[in-house]
């Protein structure tokens, strides 16, 4: 069974590499702030299709192919997420994919310690629920989505006259969709 699973998602894999041109350019923006410097990296990418990672960010193996062939497949969608780990500095998990739910930890590599998990999000496909959890913190971590460029542009994109909170504005308008 894991062989057969492991040949679909070769498969996928390829399936999609060949919808989509992977390439990642490497370029320092002029401006500063963060918001500016994300709007500067819109301003200069070539797909429709962006996933936002920082450096310190991890995902799931399959995580982007997954996504990337939804979009593919849903052209009225501006936007997909997944579920998401968020996890202490101090800790980063070894292997990914990891187990989400009860019991989901990962180890303190310099204390070898247990449960440094800070939190788990819930895989929302409600946007009405979706909305209502943005009252109460930012229940989208940037790492897990992947969005359309023009959509994202068409709101004005990342509002520089925010700071430290971009992506929760951002998902905040984006919410107001209709």
């Amino acid at each position: 069974k894991d062989d057969a699973l492991q040949e679909d998602n070769r498969c996928d894999y390829i399936n999609v590499s060949k919808l989509i041109a992977v390439a990642i350019e490497v370029i320092s923006s002029p401006r500063q702030g963060i918001a500016s410097a994300l709007n500067y990296g819109l301003e200069h990418c070539r797909a429709d299709l962006v996933a936002r990672m920082d450096a310190d960010d991890v995902c799931a193996k399959n995580r982007l192919v997954s996504q990337m062939r939804f979009m593919l497949v849903n052209s009225s969608f501006a936007v997909v997420g997944s579920s998401a780990v968020l996890f202490s500095d101090d800790c980063k998990p070894d292997i990914l994919p990891y187990s989400i739910g009860t019991g989901t930890s990962c180890r303190n590599k310099s204390t070898n310690s247990g449960n440094n998990t800070m939190r788990c999000s819930l895989s929302l496909s409600d946007p009405g629920f979706m909305a209502w959890t943005m009252f109460f913190s930012c229940s989208i971590p940037h790492p897990c989505v992947v969005f359309r460029k023009r959509e994202i542009s068409n709101i004005g994109g990342y509002r520089e006259c925010i700071n430290h909170c971009e992506d929760y504005d951002l998902w905040l308008r984006v919410t107001q969709w209709e």
